[in-house]
């Protein structure tokens, strides 16, 4: 049998043929496609030339998924706290991940928090550091979405410098320190669980909070500006992340955050959609039937139209399921629910080269299986990164 490698050199142009494939009218239709490293070249084109065929059949040939916030990366170089893998096997495990579950765009969130661990500053310019020297051996398109907790003082030139240093163009704010009180007077297992997962005490989480309680909301006020105003010189992308009102979301607003990112409540989602802007929340939520912290269920967002992106957050193999929640249970059409991890979140993200099957298009594809919901095959740009005996016996 052949192995995975047989079908990723760069100089292969194939054409795959399947009864179901999603182009973008929001439909499945039969026909086939003609792709290389370069993109996809031909749509139906009977006279296109290639040297390897295809065909699956009935299953699904769609565009690959586009995964905008991701913090399941995580654990693969924390697998238990303080419990540290080496950095560079980490992340090749993690593209092997992101592959079968069809991911061929990914960003990994990495926090910049006063919560500590992976998610310290210092964790923050570590890994932004290991990642630009490892991110050429990933097969999938893998970026970072700096999470920035506002709270933290003086970080606006640190931040930028590394914004700048690392090509990031996607971050977004939260404030847990909110969160964090709540918990620690309200739900104490979950304090203990929060510091547990970040190989804390609880008292050494306690004394953090308190002493981000006594911040000068002016000075963070001030030390986020100027985040915001680099961000959007620079024209990248902003959000905000677990908005709870709507005086939140319209602060980070006015600070240039035209994505919403996991809004707490309904309202929140209503109000960004009265201004056009983007939100997302996580897949899991969909795929579990609800929100694991009890926020507002992503099902009723969808269902009223107040979600354009899912994320698999904590959850990479949530984003097919959650698809295959929709569609079974009817809330939208198999198309639309694919563009909550295609389409939208490439249109939020403005890359005008994926989450469509075109022609000029990067070569971004998932073979799913369409009474499984199984993904068979994954190819990131022009190549094979993930493929099932089911696929290779439908080479000719």
């Amino acid at each position: 049998m052949k192995s995975l490698s047989s079908y990723q050199h760069e100089n292969k142009c194939y054409r795959i043929t399947s009864e179901n494939i999603y182009k973008g009218d929001s439909s499945l239709s039969s026909g086939h496609i003609v792709f290389d490293s370069n993109g996809i070249q031909t749509i139906d084109d009977d006279k296109s030339t290639h040297n390897i065929e295809l065909n699956i059949g009935d299953r699904l040939l769609l565009p690959g998924i586009i995964d905008l916030h991701g913090d399941s990366w995580e654990r693969t170089m924390m697998p238990r706290p303080n419990i540290y893998f080496d950095p560079k096997k980490s992340l090749l495990s993690l593209d092997k991940e992101l592959a079968c579950s069809g991911v061929t765009t990914a960003y990994l969130a990495q926090g910049y928090s006063w919560e500590g661990r992976t998610r310290s500053p210092e964790a923050a310019e570590n890994f932004l550091k290991l990642f630009s020297e490892y991110k050429h051996l990933m097969q999938a398109d893998v970026r970072v979405q700096i999470r920035l907790e506002t709270e933290l003082k003086n970080s606006a030139e640190k931040i930028c410098q590394l914004i700048s240093d690392h090509n990031i163009d996607y971050l977004a704010f939260n404030n847990h320190i909110p969160q964090a009180k709540h918990q620690r007077d309200k739900s104490p297992l979950d304090f203990a669980n929060w510091a547990e997962k970040r190989g804390i005490t609880v008292e050494e989480l306690s004394n953090i909070v308190d002493a981000y309680l006594d911040n000068d909301n002016k000075e963070t006020s001030i030390n986020t500006a100027k985040v915001a105003e680099f961000l959007k010189k620079r024209g990248l992308t902003i959000g905000s992340h677990d908005d709870k009102t709507i005086d939140t979301r319209q602060y980070y607003r006015s600070l240039g955050a035209d994505v919403c990112e996991f809004p707490v409540v309904k309202e929140v989602a209503a109000d960004a959609k009265n201004n056009n802007e983007t939100i997302i929340m996580g897949a899991p939520n969909v795929a579990r039937g609800g929100s694991h912290t009890n926020n507002i269920a992503a099902e009723e967002l969808i269902r009223e139209n107040l979600c354009d992106v899912l994320v698999s957050d904590y959850y990479l193999p949530a984003l097919i399921q959650a698809v295959e929640v929709i569609t079974k249970k009817e809330i939208m059409p198999f198309c639309e629910a694919w563009n909550l991890i295609s389409l939208n979140p490439a249109k939020a993200l403005r890359f005008f080269d994926r989450g469509l099957i075109k022609i000029g298009n990067r070569a971004d594809l998932v073979i799913v299986n369409p009474e499984t919901f199984e993904v068979e095959a994954t190819i990131s740009n022009g190549s094979f990164t993930y493929l099932r005996d089911s696929i290779i016996a439908c080479f000719q």
